[in-house]
């Protein structure tokens, strides 16, 4: 393991493997840790790493407790430049709300791309819920996913984004 800071915060960079070609990080999901890998390690030619995020297993935890997905990203990004790599595959990010355009766009591709299953999904449309309601709804962006997803095939993803919107139109009458 070794020891990388950002800012204060001690994380812990794990080489799961080692190889000669392209380094690739892996990023685990909240609330789970760099052990959460298993053989999708072995296809890759080069060295994979994985990060602990902070708080998260043998990375130190945030004086006061406090994380928002801003940190996360941050986590992420002080990871590939102490790594010197460009090259990183994540779990689908749950996050309790953040103020950050990149979160937005993070939280906007997940719940949007086919590909990904819909029970992340649903948890990344319910985390753009929290982030645009942390917002005060002011993060246009955000608003401009939800209506698009509450007409999404799948129920739990619509019935989330439907949700949201009532909220923000709850909000917008109160507050006006």
């Amino acid at each position: 393991m070794r020891e990388i800071y950002n800012g204060r915060v001690r994380l812990a960079l794990h080489e799961l493997a080692g190889g000669d070609g392209t380094p690739l990080l892996l990023l685990h999901r909240l609330g789970g840790s760099s052990r959460d890998w298993g053989r999708e390690i072995d296809a890759w030619p080069g060295p994979v790493l994985a990060l602990d995020f902070s708080g998260h297993g043998a990375s130190a935890w945030r004086r006061g407790g406090s994380y928002h997905i801003e940190h996360f990203l941050s986590d992420a990004d002080v990871a590939l430049a102490a790594a010197g790599i460009s090259e990183a595959v994540g779990e689908a990010l749950r996050c309790r709300g953040s103020r950050d355009r990149r979160a937005t766009g993070v939280l906007a591709d997940i719940a949007i791309s086919e590909d990904t299953p819909a029970e992340e999904r649903a948890n990344a449309a319910e985390a753009l819920w929290r982030h645009a309601g942390d917002s005060e709804f002011r993060d246009t962006d955000a608003n401009e996913v939800l209506r698009f997803l509450a007409g999404d095939d799948d129920p739990s993803v619509s019935a989330i984004a439907q949700d949201a919107l009532r909220d923000m139109e709850r909000y917008r009458q109160r507050y006006r």
